[in-house]
């Protein structure tokens, strides 16, 4: 997570010592509440402290009778609201068959059985998630039950006298059947869908992968660099010759060619009127580049993508969505190790990836909804407009600098592709979760048109520069 996004995350109080988890649940006032009231209990004050009193004992063991019978209060759906779910044993999903709540907007696939049953078929993490909140009851299916579903003429279905309710316990058994991974993927799966974020099993969202839309790109190219590579591929050939490299053997006792045959210094001059150009030439192994692992088959790897994730979007189709905001990869320590560079590689050619030449121009829909009254602006609306202000007022070559510094930072850390995964890390049920990209530290070959339209002709990798 972004600064950004942790100083939007921030509550901010006039007391900054002030910290809402030392406070204490007032549970008399949350027993206190009917069953219309729609005030939120505050929480109370810390009368605990010990103080070797009879006093403070009474009031812990009321407040302790008063948890007990808060969380004893019976817990149910209204008739109404009630959501059920079937779930098939030869199917190894659920069935609801009568979809209906915000939960669906992200899971679930389309299951048609006539005009009697069209709901949704759940896989199996999405099953356990709404079960274990509480948002839905599942019963275990049966042959009668499906006799029900292939008869067109039976229109209801007494679910509670023909079928057998199952627990969460039971669920978690029929669902991950003594499968690991799945658990490790559901431990994830949950942790994100608590906190918000749009989930789906991973999918290609394009026709083609990554290897193959690349080497398509590679094949338009210009006259000229086919000319270039039809030169160099003749060079090679003959400094491959055995005359050549005895010749060039006897030149290089003499001195003449003290570097390699393809080295910057025989096609320039040796003098030096600048650092940068000393620091090119010490650069004799070449970086890592962004895409090099696609000039290549990418290797086959054990670890595999599996969720594409969206952050909370309004607008979202489950059918036909976005690129993913996030594409997560569950790894469990415990059991198989850290991946290796050519696993990460294999599951940068494994993501939903658009390259910069096929972007396209989106349309602008124009939104019939009533305009939103104004909000007064958050802290940091007000600080980044601030600094928008003191950036306007500088000369523009220094405003053009702070932007190219920016941006190239960017590209430093992240890398010039913007490719991405999120491994997340499972040991002994705790997730943790990293961000691994890919550092592309030349700059050279890709992703830096936007750096060449901020200061042209410049090297932009990790190198000294006396322009700046």
């Amino acid at each position: 997570m972004s600064i950004e996004e942790l100083d939007e995350a921030q509550i901010t109080r006039d007391d900054n010592d002030y910290d809402i988890e030392d406070d204490i649940q007032d549970w008399k006032a949350l027993n206190k509440l009917t069953k219309n009231s729609e005030v939120i209990p505050k929480r109370g004050e810390k009368d605990f402290e010990p103080d070797g009193t009879s006093v403070q004992s009474s009031l812990l063991d009321d407040s302790r009778n008063a948890m007990y019978q808060a969380l004893s209060y019976p817990r149910g759906h209204h008739l109404k609201q009630r959501l059920i779910s079937v779930w098939i044993s030869k199917e190894k999903r659920a069935l609801v068959p009568h979809a209906k709540g915000g939960f669906f907007k992200d899971i679930g696939k389309a299951a048609n059985f006539g005009k009697k049953i069209q709901g949704l078929w759940l896989e199996p993490l999405e099953t356990v998630y709404l079960v274990e909140r509480g948002s839905m009851a599942i019963y275990l299916g049966n042959e009668e039950f499906e006799l029900f579903l292939n008869d067109p003429n039976e229109m209801h279905f007494d679910y509670d006298a023909k079928l057998v309710s199952l627990s969460l316990g039971h669920i978690y058994t029929l669902a991950f059947d003594g499968d690991s991974k799945l658990m490790d993927s559901y431990i994830v799966y949950a942790y994100l869908k608590r906190h918000g974020y749009l989930i789906q099993s991973f999918r290609r969202l394009d026709d083609e992968d990554q290897y193959s839309r690349y080497k398509q790109m590679q094949i338009h190219t210009t006259f000229q660099s086919l000319i270039l590579r039809s030169a160099t591929s003749v060079l090679r050939y003959i400094s491959s010759h055995p005359l050549f490299t005895i010749l060039h053997g006897q030149l290089q006792k003499l001195g003449i060619f003290a570097f390699s045959s393809f080295h910057d210094l025989h096609f320039r001059t040796k003098h030096y009127f600048n650092y940068t150009s000393v620091f090119l030439t010490l650069k004799l192994i070449p970086s890592y580049s962004s895409l090099d692992s696609l000039k290549t088959v990418p290797e086959k790897t054990n670890y595999s993508i599996d969720f594409n994730v969206w952050k909370p979007t309004p607008n979202f189709s489950k059918k036909n969505p976005a690129k993913p905001d996030f594409h997560i990869c569950v790894v469990n320590t415990d059991k198989t190790t850290f991946p290796e560079l050519k696993d990460i590689q294999g599951l940068f050619n494994q993501i939903n990836y658009k390259f910069p030449s096929e972007d396209t121009p989106e349309m602008v829909i124009k939104s019939t909804k009533k305009p939103k009254k104004p909000q007064a602006p958050t802290k940091r609306e007000i600080k980044l407009q601030r600094q928008k202000e003191r950036q306007l007022k500088l000369d523009p070559k220094i405003q053009a600098r702070n932007a190219y510094f920016k941006l190239r930072d960017n590209k430093l850390k992240y890398g010039a592709s913007g490719r991405c995964i999120i491994l997340a890390l499972v040991q002994s049920g705790v997730v943790n979760f990293m961000n691994v990209g890919e550092g592309d530290f030349a700059l050279e070959n890709f992703g830096t048109e936007d750096l060449n339209e901020i200061i042209p002709s410049r090297h932009h990798g990790i190198i000294w520069n006396e322009k700046y």
